[in-house]
């Protein structure tokens, strides 16, 4: 639950920086699905 959290705040984040610098939406999935992988990663 705690590890949800912390990726719905991420995720935020990242919308917020995205729109600020116009980057493209398919581009933010990326790096979304990146740093999921990273958060599951560390989270083992």
């Amino acid at each position: 639950a705690e590890l949800d959290k912390k990726l719905q705040a991420a995720t935020l984040e990242q919308v917020n920086a995205a729109w600020q610098r116009k980057i493209k939406l398919s581009d933010l999935a990326v790096f979304i699905a990146v740093d999921e992988a990273k958060m599951r990663a560390a989270g083992k």
